[in-house]
């Protein structure tokens, strides 16, 4: 299963398993348990096919409504994978998606470390057609 962190306005890194067990407030909750789920929804038992490891993914942004998508794995592949599955149509629009000015996500390659990373950015800025 896939790893998956949210760190919200720089604060400490919250696992996506704990989200039930946080002092959070109760919008931030739901909004970051619709993510969670829509992440596992998209990358499901996603592994790599070489070493067999999960990707980790880290949300971190302002708030729940503005995150950006770091990806790594233990090699580039993997990274590509997660990163393609992430970006598929649908896949990070619920991000903002009723928002005013939500724009589509943009993907940011990384340079490797841990094997490999990427970035999938989202920002809520606007309507979606």
């Amino acid at each position: 299963m896939i790893h998956l962190t949210f760190i919200l306005d720089g604060g400490e890194m919250i696992s996506a398993d704990e989200l039930t067990q946080r002092p959070l407030a109760r919008v931030e909750r739901v909004m970051l348990l619709v993510v969670r789920n829509h992440i596992r929804r998209k990358l499901g038992d996603l592994s790599c096919r070489e070493h067999g490891q999960p990707p980790s993914i880290i949300a971190s942004g302002p708030s729940p409504d503005q995150l950006a998508f770091s990806v790594e794995g233990c090699c580039q592949q993997l990274v590509d994978d997660a990163t393609t599955a992430l970006h598929a149509p649908g896949s990070l629009d619920l991000i903002g998606a009723n928002s005013p000015g939500a724009d589509s996500s943009t993907i940011h390659n990384g340079s490797p470390r841990r094997g490999g990373t990427a970035e999938v950015n989202t920002k809520a800025t606007g309507d979606r057609a």
